[in-house]
């Protein structure tokens, strides 16, 4: 009997606490009835109880997100392969939590888009030079600070390479 008063208090202590403490390396926002009320920074912050507020927080020191391998074909018709490394820091946590569903998946996406786009538009030999990757750079920084509040650092290949590529369709 009292293992199901213990279960009972354990479960409904969250809902009793009126703080939360954020970590150095985090951030968040408040949530009050599901709308916006206010950013968190590291350290005590008061909420209101029962579950009238809650706070969604996320790391916002610098980071990395692994690009996956990515097929592509150059304007003078070699196919390549391009994978890299986004070094990226969250800078506005509401846009990156609110205002879009999945914050990283977005940028990888966008990421992958631009890079498309750019090995498309060029041929292999500008592809393998430093100023592809600083074009790239560019044009990824302003994207995905507009859109998802993110802060990109550097872009980094881990593999660029001319390689067959083989499509498999089933039908």
């Amino acid at each position: 009997m009292f293992d199901r008063i213990f279960d009972f208090i354990a479960d409904a202590w969250e809902w009793l606490i009126p703080w939360v403490i954020i970590d150095q390396y985090e951030q968040g926002v408040v949530l009050r009835l599901g709308k916006f009320k206010r950013v968190v920074n590291p350290g005590l912050s008061f909420i209101f109880p029962f579950g009238i507020e809650e706070v969604k927080y996320e790391t916002v020191v610098r980071q990395t997100s692994y690009l996956d391998p990515q097929s592509l074909t150059t304007k003078d018709g070699k196919s390549v392969t391009l994978a890299g490394i986004i070094i990226y820091k969250i800078i506005d946590i509401r846009k990156f939590l609110l205002d879009i569903d999945d914050g990283e998946d977005d940028m990888n996406n966008i990421v992958y888009g631009i890079i498309s786009d750019n090995v498309e538009r060029n041929d292999w030999g500008t592809v393998k030079r430093s100023l592809f990757n600083f074009d790239v750079f560019k044009e990824a920084q302003k994207e995905c600070f507009d859109y998802c509040g993110v802060d990109i650092l550097a872009i980094k290949w881990s593999d660029k390479a001319t390689a067959r590529n083989l499509r498999l369709w089933n039908d």
